[in-house]
Parts: C-alpha cells; structure tokens; sequence
C-alpha cells in the first residue's frame, strides 16, 4: 500500500473485505459501503468515516481532562487510596499533567491546573453536576479478573409489562384506573347484595368480564411479542475469557468486570472499555444507528497502556481496577481511571468506550472490559416509562360517565321517593306483583437570551428553521428556560433537533404535551425511538431494517413512512367518526333500555319489579345490540378515500371535536329520554 495519501472517495469492496492488517487509516472523510446484513440490521450503506488522530493519542480527552483525572479520588460517596494508582510525580499525588491547561468543559472555562486536591476535585464535579441538571449516580470500582468482587446487576433485560405473578394485579388495576370499567365494577357490586337489585346477580358482571377477557388476552398476545423479543436479544452469543480460555456464552451471562471479545459485525453486549483491538493504532468503527440513528461510523481507540494486550496470556496477567462514574443516560460522556498494578494510572474517556447495542463494523475484532450491564447499560438508562395514554374522545367519555351515574342516582332518588309516597297513599291496600327475576347493566441565562433575540427576530419573520443540537438541547430543556425555548420553538416554521439521546427524544415530546395544547404524534423505526414513540399521544412504528422494537412499542404500525399520509387522513377520520357513532349508539341503546323501567316503576307501585326477563337483559349488550356496533365499527365511511385525501380539511372535524363531545352528550341523552317514552 502506497504511502501517499489516498484520492477521497468511495473505497474499493476488496478493501473493505481485506484482511485488517492490510487497511491503513484513514486521512480524510471517506465514505465506505458495508457489505449487506441480515436478521434485522441496518445496511451500513454509505457509511461516512470520521477523520482518525495521527500519532499517538493523548490520554487526557480535552473536553473532560479534569474530571476524568480527579474522578479516582471522589467516587459517589466513597474516598478510594490513590497510592498505587498515582502518576509519576515523586510521591506528591499531583497531577499527571504539568502545565496549565485552559479546560473548556461545559461552559466551566478557566484556566486550571489537573491537581488532585479534594476541594479543586469538588468544584469541577458539582460544576458539571449543576450543568448536567441531575445528581451524579454513585460510582463505582471494577476490579479486573476478580469476579467476586464485582456484584452488579445482571445483563439480562427486559422490556415486558407483566410477569406471571404481576399480570392479573396490574392488569385489574390499569383496566379499573378507567371510568367505565369502574362505574360497571360498581354496579356489578351492587348487584352482588341480596334484596338490593332486582336484575340478578350476573347481569352486569356476565359482559364486564367478557370485556376484561377479551383486553387481557390482547395485553397477552402484545406482552408475549416483547418476551420473546426479549428472548432474542438474551440469547445472543459473545465470547468471554473465563476459566483460562474463550469461551462462548449469551448477553444474560455476561458480568460486570468480563473481558469480553467481539468479532466483525457484531452487537454489543454491554458497556465496555476498549483494550485491544485488531486495528493500527487500537482502532475500531462501530456503527450507532440504534442510539441515535445516525449512519455515520464513529471511531473509539483504546488506550496505549493496554493496545498491546492481545493475547490470551497478556489478558490472564492484567491485574488492577476501573473506577468510573456511575450508570447515566448520557451517550457522549464518561469519566473514569484505569489503574493497572505497577503502572501509572490513566484517565478513560467516550473514546475508549464501547456502548451497548451499537455495531462493530470494518474490524476484525475488539477485546473490552464490561462496565456496565443490563438496565445499567446507557442504552438502557435511555428508557422511558410507558405512560397509560388516553384518546380525546375516551376523555370525553370518562367526563360523561360520571353524569351518567348522577342520572342512575337520579333514577334511584326518584324510585324511592315514589315507593314511599305509593306505601303512604296505600297503606294496608299495597299489592305486589309477580315479580320474574331479571337482571340491568350498565446554561441557562445565555439560551434565555437566545431564546428573547431569536423571539423577536421570529416575530418579525417566522419563516426560519430552528436548528439545536443534543449538547445544546440539555440546557435549554431545563425548567428555567424550557418555556422560552418552546415559544421560540412555536414561532418557527421547523424545529430540527440533532445527535439527541433517546431520553431527549422522549423529553421534547413530553415538554410539548405539558405546554401545548396539542395532540403530539412520534414516528420512528429504530430501538432509539421507543421513547418519544411511548411518550407522545400517538406512536408510529416503522416496520425497517432495524428491527421492530419501534413497532412492539408503538400504538400503530405502518412499512413506509409515506403510508402516515393514508394513516391520519383516510384511517384516522373514518375510525374517529366509527368511534363516536359506536359510543352514541352504546348510550341510546342503554338509556332506552333502563329508561323504560323507571317509565313502568310509576305503574307497578314502585314496586321494584322489572319488564324485562333477566337473561334478556344481560344478553341485550352482548348479543342482541352487538351486530350494529360492529358494522358501524368496520363499515362506515363518513367520506370516501380519495375525497379525504383530495379534501384534507376534512381530518380537522375529528380535531375541533364538533360531532362528539360533551354537550352533544347531553342533548343525546335528553333525545333518548324522550324516545323510551316512545317505546313505553
């Protein structure tokens, strides 16, 4: 291979498939297609390759130098001996570096000396502390090739709702959070006390629970889906040095301290610290698509201390410990030491790490140290809870049911006082009728400057784009200033936001669901879009290469994203206007049922006899009324295709909520009051 500098272009494919000796890095950006995958991967299709450091790496990152120099000091709430890991520096414990740097990190500028005094130590880490906004997690001390002495948590994940003995509690407990099912849990109760209910026993209970099954078997069939995507991920393969020799083990094995070693195209198990890697220089590309899915390879290099540990014997005599910060969300930080027996100790930064779910591609092999495991993983860590989501037409709902049960009270108030009124003006002539038994139912201060100039330059013309990067985005997200942010954000005609972490993601959608008076939509196709996909009032998962944890997690599920026209227009308007028909049409159908029976209490003397046979009325909502309820849900059409797709103003009328909300309710109502008496 030539030593001149290589033309920039696209690499020849016998390159990229050459043995990793012969590849020389890289000078400039180049731009390298990866040969294609399978089993769900993303194509590494026009991957572009950062520029990689000439020489020798610095082992002092400068954007984390301090912190990462003094963290072996301050760990959580411990204080570690320093003796055996001390630089060079006659026994002073001083700092490794002996010049002033100037350290630009995280808007902490100044210049600084890398001493290791305790009280300089503090400063720097409740600097960036209160410029992270969040407590610091307690660190933690890794200890190499002694296992018994690393106890974390376990590397198996799992992103399910249930288990085997949560299921039936939590599943009871989110269906009854809802109005309805409570209000007929209720009357089902009632239903239960002797002498209380004419109707029976199992005249409400007999359909609430043949609603409650058919929810819990869809909330098993879409539970097992996680599991055994769960499953999948556990059960994956990696190489692991144990017992004196490589062995092959799966990701739920894998243990805090491993030296682990992963080949060409592979994922990643855990976090890790690079040691050796089969590349010039300790190199390696991995891809990281799924953290923040972006295409472009990123480039980590292990540390000079440890590129030369290759081999099974060098790796067996590694001896010493890793201390780091503790698990956080934080993709493109990490502050830790590695301190190796005899040897000075070195700072570790993001370039040394290896993340999670991210890909190992154009390199042979890497060999790495977990620190990081499980739900402790940064990946992990970028999880967000899936929130219990509500449409606006079940908002609607549950603002009814409740008036609905005001009228059942009614009802009750006006059957009483009318048993009492019949007993006084009878007396001893009171007469009863048969009774048949039946059953009812029923950096603050310079983005807040920002966000004023730009505020005002926008007001003027709010035809402009707002461009925001990730680093940026964890300040202007603080509750200061996430205001201002967000009205600057309104005023543009687009908000690009880049290099976001899967968290922040979740936290854009949610600042604009606290503040806006919108409904939110998130679409996505990777596992770094599960966030904003839970959080926002309507997830849309993407069926792509990269798997389909975005379409487990997400409330509808389309191939393309051009089908998310077709989906809000046509799907969205038919299934509003096949909804609110479906629930009006519940409500006529009950109110003139039950209706009538107040209409015949005033002819029977209050009596508490029913019209109606028992087993008919449990039998009305299941099967007799059910044949309309389905048709109006699978049938109508208020428009056809193509006209909401050529008119699609339309989509608005589900939005200003004008055929269905609660005054429309109660005008129903009083209609259907009238047409019971019709039917009496």
């Amino acid at each position: 291979m030539s030593s001149g500098r290589r033309p920039r272009g696209r690499l020849k494919k016998d390159a990229r498939t050459a043995p990793a000796q012969n590849l020389r890095p890289v000078e400039a950006v180049e731009e390298v297609q990866s040969p294609p995958v399978t089993g769900g991967e993303r194509e590494a299709r026009s991957l572009t390759i950062p520029r990689p450091p000439r020489g020798r790496r610095s082992t002092v990152p400068p954007d984390r130098g301090p912190a990462q120099l003094t963290s072996r000091l301050l760990l959580g709430s411990k204080r570690h001996d320093a003796r055996d890991c001390r630089a060079s520096d006659g026994g002073r414990g001083g700092s490794i570096l002996k010049q002033p740097v100037r350290v630009l990190t995280d808007g902490c500028a100044r210049p600084t000396h890398f001493s290791m005094e305790g009280q300089k130590v503090q400063e720097r880490m409740s600097c960036q502390q209160v410029l992270r906004g969040s407590e610091e997690p307690e660190a933690r001390v890794i200890y190499i090739n002694d296992p018994l002495k690393n106890i974390f948590c376990r590397n198996s994940i799992s992103t399910t709702k249930y288990s085997l003995l949560s299921f039936l509690p939590r599943f009871l407990c989110l269906q009854f959070t809802k109005p309805a099912n409570a209000f007929f849990l209720v009357i089902a109760i009632l239903e239960q006390i002797p002498d209380v209910s004419p109707t029976g026993k199992y005249t409400t209970l007999l359909p609430l629970m043949i609603i409650l099954i058919i929810s819990g078997i869809k909330e098993i069939v879409e539970d097992y889906k996680r599991h055994m995507a769960d499953k999948i991920v556990n059960e994956k393969n990696i190489i692991v040095l144990r017992q004196n020799s490589w062995r092959v083990i799966t990701w739920k094995e894998v243990n805090v301290g491993d030296i682990v070693k992963a080949l060409n195209r592979e994922f990643l198990p855990a976090d890790l610290v690079l040691i050796s890697s089969s590349e010039p220089q300790s190199m390696c590309y991995i891809a990281t698509s799924n953290l923040d899915g972006e295409t472009n390879l990123k480039i980590r290099q292990a540390l000079p201390e440890t590129a030369e540990m290759k081999t099974e014997k060098q790796l067996l005599k590694l001896a010493g410990r890793i201390e780091c910060e503790g698990p956080n969300c934080h993709f493109d930080s990490f502050i830790g030491t590695l301190c190796l027996r005899d040897r000075s100790s070195v700072p570790i930064g993001p370039d040394q790490v290896l993340l999670r779910a991210t890909q190992l591609i154009n390199t042979q092999w890497i060999i790495g140290i977990v620190v990081y495991t499980g739900s402790e993983t940064k990946f992990m860590q970028n999880s967000a809870k899936s929130p219990l989501k509500k449409s606006n037409i079940e908002k609607v709902t549950n603002v009814q049911i409740p008036i609905l049960f005001l009228l059942l009270v009614a009802m009750v108030v006006v059957s009483c006082v009318g048993a009492v009124l019949w007993n006084r003006s009878y007396g001893a002539d009171i007469w009863y009728m048969w009774k048949v038994p039946m059953k009812g139912l029923a950096t603050q201060q310079m983005i807040n400057q920002n966000c004023e100039d730009l505020g005002n330059l926008l007001g003027k013309e709010n035809d402009l784009a707002l461009i925001i990067g990730g680093e940026t985005l964890k300040y202007a997200l603080h509750s200061e200033v996430n205001k201002k942010f967000l009205n600057l954000a309104l005023s543009c005609r687009a908000v690009l936001c880049c290099r976001l972490s899967p968290l922040q993601k979740a936290e854009i959608v949610g600042v604009v669901k606290t503040h806006v008076h919108a409904t939110t939509l998130a679409i996505g196709d990777g596992a770094n879009d599960v966030g904003m996909i839970q959080t926002a009032h309507v997830g849309v998962g993407i069926i792509g290469s990269e798997g389909t944890q975005a379409t487990n997690n997400s409330d509808y599920a389309i191939a393309q994203f051009s089908y998310l026209e077709k989906l809000l227009l046509v799907h969205g308007t038919w299934n509003y206007f096949r909804v609110t028909k479906c629930i009006l049409y519940c409500f006529y159908k009950n109110v003139v049922l039950y209706v009538i029976e107040l209409w015949f209490a005033f002819v029977n003397g209050f009596s508490g006899q029913i019209i109606f046979e028992r087993w008919y009325i449990s039998l009305y909502n299941v099967l007799f009324t059910s044949l309309p309820a389905l048709t109006l849900g699978i049938f109508e059409q208020c428009c056809s295709q193509r006209s909401l797709l050529k008119y699609p103003q339309l989509y608005t009328i589900s939005q200003t909520g004008e055929i269905f909300n609660t005054k429309m309710g109660m005008r129903f109502l009083k209609q259907n009051k009238l047409r019971s008496l019709r039917k009496n």
